[in-house]
């Protein structure tokens, strides 16, 4: 197929992100080519089934984008768009979040921005004609994602990143649980100071990863909301 352009959407956490992704990865292009939708609390299914609405909102869903397959062409930009976008791109495009993790994102921000805006004509009209309004849109959507992004990437690029990690690995095995000893145990070879596992522990408690609990004189750890 000449010219695709496929979009592809992924899911992962920021644990396994940090392992898959080292630090000098961020800067290489990958990270600039992905919008990081990061969201602070799980969304919570007490019941994995499809309601009613859900059904038929997939069969329309379906119907559209059977429709959308079908268009073609090139989007059409007037000239006072390209001036609005223009206007943005050169005085406007800036991040509230400063930090150099986000920089290969910002680099390619307006390629996005068109991108999502481009989503939208198609999703709106057969017309395809860019208006102000597709890049207003775009823009509220990227700015209301972009306030997380940075809690994408909590764990990456530290050596916190690795220990908090290998920390989460544990719990796992264990079954949610761990007590203080036998962390320091496993970790001791990762840890080059105590404090180092103290600010990891800190770390992953106020992010609201794991629970610190005490029994019987002695600190265990567990995964958050497991009672």
């Amino acid at each position: 197929i000449p010219n695709i352009s496929p979009s592809l959407l992924a899911a992962t956490t920021p644990e396994s992100l940090a392992k898959c992704m080292p630090i000098d990865a961020i800067g290489l292009g990958f990270a600039g080519r992905v919008i990081f939708v990061a969201e602070r609390s799980a969304k919570l299914l007490p019941w994995q089934e499809k309601t009613t609405e859900m059904i038929e909102m997939e069969k329309k869903l379906a119907n559209d984008l059977k429709h959308i397959s079908q268009l073609y062409g090139k989007i059409v930009v007037g000239i006072e768009e390209k001036e609005f976008f223009d206007h943005w791109y050169m005085h406007e495009n800036r991040l509230n979040v400063v930090d150099p993790k986000l920089d290969p994102y910002l680099q390619r921000r307006h390629d996005h921005l068109l991108k999502i805006a481009s989503l939208l004509i198609v999703n709106s009209s057969d017309k395809l004609e860019l208006k102000q309004q597709h890049i207003k849109t775009a823009l509220a959507m990227l700015e209301r994602v972009e306030v997380n992004m940075l809690f994408a990437f909590r764990y990456t690029g530290t050596d916190a990143a690795a220990i908090s990690s290998e920390f989460l690995d544990i719990l796992h095995v264990n079954g949610g649980v761990a007590s203080h000893h036998e962390l320091l145990i496993h970790l001791k070879s990762r840890l080059k100071s105590v404090e180092d596992f103290v600010n990891v522990i800190r770390y992953l408690s106020e992010a609201k990863v794991i629970d610190v609990r005490i029994l019987k004189g002695e600190r265990y750890y567990t995964t958050s909301g497991m009672s």
